[in-house]
């Protein structure tokens, strides 16, 4: 104290006592803690040390040994560790029967712990091992996806490699001993919490992608969670490990009320666990907390709050949380992999998880084990989900939307789940409806009976024509315990079965000891075809009834009640007898022998109870077995014989949300008993006959297979071909469709001639027709097969108007369906439809919608591509083709003839379609378009895929050629719709079948052969297939060895020379006319080729354009690198490399790009522009200002504003198609409207872009490249770009649009290198050669510098380019401070200073007396610094003034006074401006066409000009007025009147050809004049060769 020092005094008995004890409270290890201070560690870096304890010694110890094995020591580190386990397994210790000399003797003892048996080593090493390589393989995985590469398989053998010297090298040797027994493992605790605990380890194991045990981890989880002691010991579990970091109340208060609840009495009876007595005590205590506290103890008790929340609506409740969690851990991975191809998947996610490349590893390889996750969740939607589906409606929704045929299984299963919902829901609704009390209810007891009674009357009749599947919903309720519900629901079901044969008012029921009975009467009708039918819609017409039949219905709880139930319902039908039994308007009404009887096995309990199985179709042939062994009993039969019973319907009633299962079984007059018809199973027999099954029956197919729908609404029949060698399989859909009863007179009454009174009635059919056929499709995609699809429904009027609505409604029924029709290639649909009406309409008819391949066909496919157009466009041009029922007129091309050889034209043929026999087809289109509504020709050329998949042999080249060749000739646009596998590949097969081998032995193959060769009978057969020499051996055989297989064209090199000669001739159709490549299916080869030489491509989002499958170069690689067509050659790589102009999802769409190109091309090659009157006007201003820089998409097309405004760019709105959108993004180039003229429009990307160059999985050593792009700079890509994008306007006959705002080219050494010298010129040339009007505008904030002035000034073109600025456009070799670092250095800078500052001058003028004083040193250098202090200070702002100086250079006024640009037109005006300089620059040009054409090709466009300018003054009187030149609307009237200028053409002809005769005349050769006229007059008509003489005549006198 004295000294004011401490000191550290040790307690250490005190301690070594209690600090375990102040460990287990506090978590703190005193010595420890005071011994790393000592050595100055940081408190926070203290670490703890092993501690352990339990409820009993024998606990302790064991957690003990437990925490001490897992302690991870690693390195060369010798410890106690296994010496301490050791000792804490002697029984002394565990008895406690140590004391202080116990471990002293067990020294002196040299007792060692035991080293582990040795199977432990070899499981560890394997374990070891297994380990290692699942890291390698991670560690590769993740290698490759950093490098931007999609990983090989797993499987996949990268390398080998080989030793100098094995021997030399010791390996480990595989373990071919065997274990020792060993007892059941003792690791897993028998408490049901703990095994809850593993099974859901293992759920998720299975779901992380591990194989295990399925049935056995879903029973487990079964068995624990239908077991209530489950959640006491999981909040035991979870309190022991919490409690003591709970607040002190909160804990006391939990272990009081859970305490309290289980020495309550009732708790012995229920078991229930006090979830919400626990969360309520839990809430209060948060509630009391503090801001601060609360927020911390939430944390702290979230597990208990999960347990507590999990449990509050009982078990089942905990059920659903745990089934939820182990759906959306499966969701969230798979809904990842439901729509895409995986490469794409994994590269999303890499992008997606770049700082966590691991996770992608985890996610794929949890993909890989989709098959055990999807029996692991249908088992538990099987056993869980199954009793109570609307509580996972959202998730089953998600399932049921999965979209791929991994997932088919499992997304039936839950659209099954989900109609059981709709079931249920269907039941309930139907109940409450149909309830008396309900009714009763709605407007309280004044409501009188016969109201109640016709209200009730009026439900049922709208359920017998409900468009909704209501049968399985009645059936439900055949079990209710409300006999007046019950009956309801018995007359609805039959009346719904019986709507178009019951004898009105004949349904009678009483009930009978056994079961309800209901009785009926119905008609017995024939549909008769009537002749004259057309192709397209089928007409049926139905008779009045001849005879009746009467049917009966038995409703029975138990199978041993039926034969009394038969027997009392045969004794009820027994007045019907046979012969006469009525009299209907003096005609004897005739009961025949085809009637009916419907057993419905009712209730929970009935004998077909236990064969519900987890399938609709499991247990079916039992159920079959015990109903066929009923219906053989010999009285049965008897009775139901002898009442001429032919059909038996049997429906049996399964627990609520399950559909009911029904077999029909009729009699067989050869077997003699009732027999079950597979085909009507699940089909009421009554209904059979609309669903025309005797079609389903088709030659050369069998094995019928019979598959629900998901709501059973469609009957699915499967065929597969009788013929061993083919896959094909067809699908029949089978279906009813019905509509509510309408009062209007399409459906009852005279009819009349008024369309429009149909098309309103009408609507509800078409959509009843639509939702079904919506529904089929989502059938064919879960099945995925081809199909056709029957329906029935109600419509009517006279003949004339019922084709022609029937038509139009079926074709917008087909607008809706039809992408998805193609997509899953349906063949066929028809529909037959019921006309009730007076005229000659009524009866039945059919329409049948066909494609007769199931792929996609072109011809329906532009008409309904023109449809959407006309539909899209201006609406005055709309309204004016509403009546315009054809839209293309098509004519298919063929060969002259049957050989097809080079040089054979092609001419229009009609024939009905599939009738080539080569694999392309060409058509001559006439479409009617917006723009041209009187018609435009085009070509479209299109490989059929059903002909040898669409390949090119040498027919096909010639084919293509002769068909490029027509376009040119008729310079209209060639369309080429690509589907080809290439040029064909093909061998002899009639000598693949016969040829022999000539081997070096002929016992052992194996050591090789000489050739190949055909015997003496083969070759006398074959000897013009093959080249070949003869060989006679010495036995005398003569055998022919094959030199050369010649056979016909089609099998050879043959298709390489065809490929040769159709690539010259697409490529030169691109300089000649007008191409464009439509990729709808793969294009390999030569398909690639095409693509890329037409240069205008647009490429399906799912189709690939490549030159060789990926599987081949697998192969030449020697290894699995590429997994798909479209990893090669798909969107993502073709359209960033140039190739791809345009994306589109289906044909459809493609169809649709391809007619909103051609709207801004002309009709013909030199033809006029395509110009519509647009909505968006010509003289609005420009409502978009770019702020720091300018946005070239919002300046072209305009954009929207934070508040929703438009705010409108320079072209018409929504008028700009974007193209080589993934290219070169740096530059923006596409097709726009200006005042509805089409232009060519270049636009400047100004962010910085980036540049992805992917890797290359065929080089190990490749790696992804992302390369950032500046905006403003061309670089080599966008360059080439820029030049591509100019000579494809220039072919289009487009005015071009530049929007100039480059600050020049990237000069790098790379950029060279990959030739931006090369694209600049290349830029320049297309801008040179440019034929359309140009114009080159530096827009708001803008900038136009260095060598990218180079490529947009006028002086390139002036013919055609004009240049103009915005006012705040700049223009300069350099940028400001660019050029300030040249010509305004720091020195300039600082003269600047000297001259203009007056300190600066002040201070020079002294520094220059005192100079000349001799002053000192020090007065100089204090000047001195005086002057450098004031320069630094003036430094930045003089930097200012220099820059400011030197941007007076870059001015738009600049520009104007040096005459760089024609003028400075603002921002606000440049569409209006734009727009009449655009019109007048097309008008001018297309007189000055006809001006050339008139004066011959050697009169130069800028001649032309002056010529119009010429005449056109001269007619006004005003020659050298400019201002009347430029008056825009006068020269249009000038213009349009031709009269004003054709005797100036008639001239200019004379002219032509006058300089031609003097050519001629002047020729050395003295008949060439002659022979000329001679010529010229042959090919003339007689008339007008008649005039030319005559003017002959009276020339020479």
């Amino acid at each position: 104290m004295e000294t004011g020092e401490y000191y550290f005094l040790e307690l250490n008995p005190r301690l070594q006592v209690e600090h375990p004890v102040t460990e287990w409270i506090a978590e703190l290890n005193l010595p420890a803690s005071q011994v790393a201070v000592g050595m100055g560690i940081p408190l926070y870096n203290i670490p703890g040390h092993v501690f352990a304890f339990g409820e009993s010694r024998s606990l302790a110890i064991a957690n003990m040994v437990l925490g001490l094995k897992e302690i991870q020591i690693r390195g060369e580190i010798r410890t106690n560790v296994d010496y301490t386990v050791d000792l804490l397994k002697t029984a002394e210790y565990q008895e406690n029967k140590i004391h202080t000399g116990w471990l002293d003797s067990r020294i002196a003892m040299h007792v060692r712990a035991e080293r582990p048996p040795w199977y432990l080593s070899v499981v560890g090493g394997a374990l070891y091992e297994a380990s290692s390589r699942s890291s390698r393989v991670v560690s590769d995985y993740v290698g490759y996806l950093s490098k931007g590469q999609i990983p090989p398989k797993a499987s996949d053998l990268i390398a080998r490699l080989d030793l100098d010297d094995p021997s030399s090298v010791r390996k480990a040797e595989p373990f071919h001993g065997t274990f020792p027994i060993h007892g059941p493992p003792t690791a897993i605790s028998g408490k049901v919490h703990q095994k809850f605990s593993a099974s859901m380890n293992s759920a998720h194991m299975i779901l992380a992608g591990y194989e295990h045990n399925i049935n056995q981890v879903v029973q487990d989880l079964l068995n624990c969670l239908d077991n209530p002691e489950l959640p006491f010991l999981q909040w035991q579990e979870l309190m022991s490990v919490w409690a003591n970091r709970l607040p002190k109340d909160l804990r006391n208060e939990l272990d009081g009320k859970y305490k309290d609840y289980k020495l309550n009495a009732d708790f012995g009876n229920r078991k229930d666990f006090p979830a919400k007595l626990l969360r309520g005590v839990i809430e209060a205590n948060l509630a009391y907390c503090s801001e601060k506290d609360r927020v911390a103890n939430e944390r702290l008790v979230e597990p208990l709050m999960s347990l507590v929340k999990s449990y509050e609506g009982g078990r089942e409740s905990h059920v659903r949380v745990v089934v939820r969690s182990l759906f959306e851990e499966y969701l969230s991975v798979e809904e990842l992999f439901s729509d895409d191809i995986q490469s794409d998947v994994i590269e999303r996610l890499r992008l997606q998880h770049a700082k966590d490349l691991e996770k992608v590893v985890y996610i794929v390889f949890s993909h890989q084990g989709v098959k055990s996750k999807n029996d692991l969740l249908l088992r538990l939607m099987e056993l869980l989900v199954y009793p109570n589906p609307a509580a996972y409606r959202d998730q089953l929704i998600r399932f049921s939307a999965l979209n791929h045929t991994t997932y088919s299984g499992l997304a039936f299963k839950a659209s099954q789940l989900l109609e059981q919902t709709k079931l249920s829901e269907l039941r309930t609704s139907i109940a409450r409806s149909l309830s008396e009390l309900e009714m009763f209810t709605e407007e309280g007891e004044r409501v009188s009976t016969p109201r109640r009674k016709m209200a009730i009357n009026e439900r049922m009749e709208d359920l017998v024509c409900a468009p909704l599947a209501v049968e399985d919903a009645l059936v439900a309720l055949f079990d209710h315990s409300d006999p007046t519900l019950l009956r309801r629901v018995v007359e609805i079901y039959i009346r719904r079965l019986y709507q178009h044969y019951l004898v009105r008012d004949s349904v009678r029921m009483q009930w009978h000891r056994s079961g309800l009975i209901a009785l009926w009467e119905f008609s017995e009708e024939y549909i008769e075809q009537r002749n004259g039918q057309s192709v397209t819609l089928l007409k049926q017409q139905v008779e009045d009834p001849i005879g009746r039949r009467w049917g009966v219905m038995v409703v029975i709880k138990s199978l041993q009640l039926l034969p009394t139930a038969v027997e009392a319902a045969l004794r009820e039908t027994s007045h019907y007898g046979a012969g006469v039994v009525n009299v209907s308007n003096g005609n004897p009404i005739i009961y025949n022998h085809s009637n009916m009887l419907h057993i419905v096995l009712v209730g929970n309990n009935n004998q077909m109870g236990t064969l519900q199985g987890s399938g609709d179709e499991d247990q079916a042939q039992e159920r079959i077995n015990k109903l066929s062994k009923i219906l053989k009993d010999t009285t049965i039969t008897s009775h139901l014989n002898g009442a001429g019973v032919r059909v038996v319907s049997c429906i049996i009633q399964r627990d609520e949300g399950r559909p009911p299962m029904r077999h029909s079984f009729q009699w067989s007059f050869d077997k003699l008993y009732y027999e079950e018809e597979p085909m009507l199973r699940h089909v009421e027999p009554p209904l059979s006959k609309f669903l025309e099954l005797d079609k389903v029956k088709l030659e050369g197919y069998s094995d019928m297979k019979y598959t629900p729908s998901r709501d059973r609404q469609w009957h699915i029949y499967t065929l597969n071909s009788e013929d061993p060698k083919s896959n094909d399989q067809r699908m029949f859909l089978r279906t009813v469709v019905r509509q509510p009863s309408l009062t209007n007179g399409f459906l009852f009454g005279s009819i009349d001639n008024e369309v429009g009174r149909a098309q309103a009635s009408s609507s509800f059919t078409s959509n009843s027709i639509l939702r079904s056929l919506m529904t089929a499709l989502e059938e064919i995609e879960l099945h995925a097969h081809n199909e056709a699809a029957r329906m029935t429904g109600e419509v009517g009027q006279d003949e004339e108007t019922a084709c022609t609505l029937l038509k139009q409604m079926f074709m917008n029924i087909y607008d809706y369906v039809g992408v998805r029709m193609h997509r899953l290639s349906v063949s066929q649909w028809e529909v037959k439809l019921w006309l009730d009406c007076d005229g000659q309409a009524s009866g039945a008819w059919r329409v049948v919608i066909t494609n007769i391949t199931g792929h996609t066909c072109t011809v329906d496919a532009f008409e309904t591509a023109l449809k959407k157009s006309w539909k899209s466009s201006v609406s005055h041009l709309a309204e004016a083709n509403q009546q315009n029922e054809q839209y293309a007129e098509v004519i298919e091309l063929i060969f002259t003839d049957s050989t097809g050889s080079w040089g054979t034209p092609l001419v229009p043929v009609e024939r009905s379609p599939c009738m080539n026999d080569i694999g392309i087809v060409a058509w001559k289109m006439k479409l009617s378009t917006p723009e041209f509504p009187g018609g435009r020709e085009i070509i479209v050329v299109a490989n059929d895929v059903t002909f040898k998949a669409g390949s090119f042999g040498p027919r096909e080249d010639i084919f293509f050629h002769a068909a490029t060749n027509l376009a040119c000739e008729r310079k209209i646009p060639l369309i080429y719709l690509s589907a080809t596998a290439g040029a064909r590949i093909g061998v002899a097969e009639e000598i693949k079948s016969c040829f022999h081998v000539g081997w070096s032995d002929d016992q052992s193959p194996e050591r090789g052969f000489h050739y190949i060769y055909l015997t003496e009978e083969d070759y006398s057969r074959l000897s013009s297939s093959v080249m070949a020499h003869e060989l006679k051996l010495d036995n005398g055989e003569t055998r022919w060895v094959v030199d050369t297989i010649v056979k016909e064209d089609g099998l050879g090199c043959e298709h390489l020379n065809g490929s040769g000669a159709i690539a010259s001739a697409f490529s030169k159709a691109y300089r000649e006319t007008f191409t464009l490549t439509f990729v709808t299916g793969r294009a390999v080869g030569i398909g690639a080729y095409l693509a890329r030489l037409g240069m205008r491509c647009i490429q399906r989002l799912d189709q690939s354009i490549i030159l060789t499958g990926f599987s081949a170069l697998n192969k030449l690689l020697g290894r699995e690198v590429y997994s798909s067509h479209m990893q090669l050659g798909g969107p993502k790589v073709m359209a960033t490399n140039g190739v791809v102009h345009l994306t589109v999802p289906d044909d459809l769409e493609g169809v649709s790009a391809i007619l909103k190109w051609l709207s801004y091309v002309p009709a013909y090659v030199g033809g006029p522009l395509p110009i519509l009157k647009p909505l968006d006007p010509p003289d609005r201003p420009v409502t978009y200002f770019p702020e720091n820089s300018c946005d070239a998409r919002a300046a072209i097309c305009g954009i929207q504003d934070t508040q929703g405004k438009w705010l409108g760019g320079m072209f018409d709105r929504e008028s700009f198609v974007e193209t080589l959108e993934g290219w070169a993004k740096t530059v923006i180039t596409g097709r726009a409207k200006l005042g509805g003229i089409p232009v060519g429009v270049i636009a400047v990307e100004t962010e910085t872009m980036m540049q992805v160059i992917p890797a290359d999985p065929g080089q190990l050593d490749s790696a992804e490249r992302v390369i950032p792009q500046a905006g403003h700079v061309l670089f080599p890509d966008s360059a080439s770009k820029t030049a591509q994008a100019l000579l494809d306007f220039n072919h289009e006959g487009l005015p071009l649009f530049i929007l100039a705002n480059w600050r020049g080219f990237s000069g790098g050494q790379r950029d060279l290198f990959e030739g931006i010298l090369q694209a600049g010129s290349t830029i320049v040339e297309n801008l040179r050669t440019y034929k359309q009007p140009a114009f080159v505008y530096i827009p708001k904030a803008g900038e136009l510098r260095g060598g990218a002035w180079v490529i947009g000034d006028s002086k390139i073109n002036p013919e055609h380019i004009e240049m103009y600025g915005e006012r705040t456009a700049k223009g300069n070799v350099l940028e400001a401070e660019g050029l300030v670092e040249i010509k305004f250095r720091p020195k300039e800078v600082e003269k600047s200073m000297l001259r203009l500052d007056p300190e600066l001058t002040s201070l020079d003028a002294r520094l220059k007396e005192m100079k000349k004083a001799n002053a000192s040193f020090q007065e100089t250098e204090a000047i001195k610094r005086s002057m450098n202090n004031r320069r630094k200070k003036l430094m930045t702002i003089y930097t200012q003034v220099a820059k400011r100086f030197v941007e007076l250079h870059d001015t738009s006024s600049m520009m104007i006074a040096k005459g760089l640009i024609s003028k400075v037109v603002d921002w606000e005006e440049s569409r209006s401006f734009f727009y009449r300089r655009l019109r007048r620059r097309v008008a001018e040009d297309s007189l000055a066409k006809e001006v050339k054409e008139a004066a011959g090709e050697q009169m130069a466009h800028r001649a032309a000009l002056e010529c119009i300018k010429q005449w056109y003054l001269a007619s006004n009187g005003s020659e050298g007025d400019g201002d009347k030149w430029n008056d825009d609307e006068a020269f249009f009237d000038w213009k349009d009147d031709a009269k004003n200028y054709e005797n100036h053409l008639e001239e200019l002809k004379a002219e032509r050809v006058s300089r031609l005769f003097s050519h001629l005349a002047e020729s050395p050769d003295m008949k060439a004049l002659p022979n000329g006229l001679s010529l010229l007059l042959g090919k003339m008509n007689p008339s007008k060769r008649e005039q030319v003489l005559d003017g002959l005549r009276q020339l020479l006198g």
